[in-house]
C-alpha cells in the first residue's frame, strides 16, 4: 500500500468515484455528462496520488497551497 492510500481525502475521493458508478449506470444521463464526471472524479484521485509523490519542497507547495474553495468545491454536491 502506498502512503497516499491512507489519506482521508484519498479514501473520500475513492468513495465518491465508486458512488458515481450508479450515475454511470443510469441510461437517462447523457454520455457526454457521464464522460465528464468520470474524467473529473478520476482526476481528483490521480492528483492526490501525484501530489503525494512529490518530494521537493517547491513541488509539494504547488499541491498544498491551492485556495480553500478550489480544494473543497468538488465535495459540495
Amino acid at each position: 500500500m502506498f502512503n497516499f492510500e491512507q489519506f482521508p481525502v484519498y479514501i473520500k475521493s475513492e468513495q465518491v468515484y465508486q458512488k458515481l458508478g450508479e450515475v454511470f449506470a443510469n441510461k437517462d444521463i447523457s454520455p457526454s455528462l457521464k464522460d465528464q464526471l468520470r474524467r473529473a472524479a478520476s482526476s481528483i484521485v490521480l492528483n492526490i496520488a501525484e501530489g503525494a509523490g512529490k518530494f521537493h519542497r517547491n513541488d509539494k507547495k504547488t499541491f498544498t497551497s491551492l485556495p480553500v474553495d478550489q480544494r473543497t468545491s468538488a465535495w459540495q454536491f
